[in-house]
């Protein structure tokens, strides 16, 4: 069932690939810049663009350190002025609770309660 868009971990991917490709495009940054600036490959990034890969958290916080709005990408939903990284607005502690409530959210839809 992985590869079955009804996963809700699969459509999940499908969802935040598509925002990071629209993300990528108002940030004016192709596939092979953001592979180059964030030291993975560009093969990598389409794959989180077509759900093929899922992306972890610690690149999420690489995107978000170049100034792509996170929030987005994982929600739909932009919280700031694009171009607002998600450290300027919140502390780590913040940081840390959310990435806490994302997994305990992931966790849901992967054993179907959420």
């Amino acid at each position: 069932m992985a590869n079955d868009e009804k996963d809700p971990r699969t459509a999940w991917r499908i969802e935040v690939g598509k925002r990071l490709m629209l993300e990528l495009e108002r940030a004016r940054i192709s596939q092979t810049d953001l592979a180059r600036r964030i030291g993975y490959t560009k093969q990598l990034i389409s794959h989180w663009g077509t759900a093929r890969s899922e992306i972890t958290l610690w690149q999420l916080y690489c995107l978000d350190r170049l100034g792509l709005d996170t929030h987005f990408i994982l929600t739909g939903k932009r919280a700031w002025p694009p171009g607002g990284a998600l450290q300027d607005h919140l502390s780590a502690t913040e940081l840390m609770g959310i990435a806490q409530k994302l997994n305990e959210t992931a966790l849901k839809i992967i054993k179907g309660s959420g």
